[in-house]
């Protein structure tokens, strides 16, 4: 891995965990409810972009892009731990059935959401390569 790449990933890594925190804040002014809405939308779409960012994106640039966009800005912006915590703290205030939607939801609409993203990226460089 070159400088370059460890730099940029940083960077993206900091814009991503900005967007993550106002996405958050604007979602809790929003979203009163025990189910952490805002967290499981952010992952989701998060997952959708990085597959399409795999799919499409990351085969036309270079490695210090792929840096800064995938690790940094969507791995910031998207965490598991937050998930985590979320089920954790939903489970010990009593919501188990909430917790344990929000886990499946999660794992199995991530990777939804990750498959999605993938394959509409892989289907629109198939286009780009027929118009080439």
């Amino acid at each position: 891995m070159k400088a370059i790449d460890i730099l940029f990933a940083g960077l993206g890594g900091m814009a991503g965990a900005l967007l993550r925190y106002l996405i958050s804040m604007a979602g809790d002014q929003i979203w009163s409810f025990a189910f952490p809405l805002p967290t499981l939308l952010i992952n989701l779409a998060g997952c959708y972009i990085l597959g399409w960012l795999n799919g499409f994106v990351f085969k036309h640039v270079s490695s210090t892009v792929q840096a800064a966009l995938g690790a940094g800005m969507i791995g910031a912006m998207t965490t598991f731990s937050t998930v985590s915590v979320d089920v954790v703290q939903l489970i010990l205030n009593g919501h188990v059935w909430t917790g344990a939607a929000d886990f499946l939801l999660s794992g199995t609409g991530g990777l939804l959401c990750a498959a999605a993203g993938y394959h509409s990226g892989c289907v629109r460089e198939d286009r780009r390569q027929v118009r080439s």
